[in-house]
């Protein structure tokens, strides 16, 4: 990869699949950062108004946005471009 590291990962495929130990943190902050929105908005979409599912419920392509953005996050606070 191109030092992109959300870029192409994806991780909810219809096949289960084992991630790296790096591929589990950075999972485990987007589950975190999931729970701390459904948090502030009360389980609720900031957009729409309509509730949250809780994560296990959330479809792959939504986990693997809030992978990306977890992704983003950690390549800030490394101060990675």
């Amino acid at each position: 990869m191109d030092g992109n590291i959300f870029a192409c990962e994806q991780f909810y495929p219809e096949e289960p699949m084992e991630l790296s130990e790096r591929q589990e943190r950075i999972m485990r902050a987007a589950r975190r950062g999931y729970e701390a929105y459904c948090g502030y908005t009360g389980c609720k979409s900031a957009v729409t108004g309509d509730p949250l599912p809780i994560w296990e419920s959330l479809p792959g392509a939504v986990k693997n946005a809030w992978f990306a953005a977890a992704a983003g996050i950690f390549q800030e606070m490394r101060g990675e471009p």
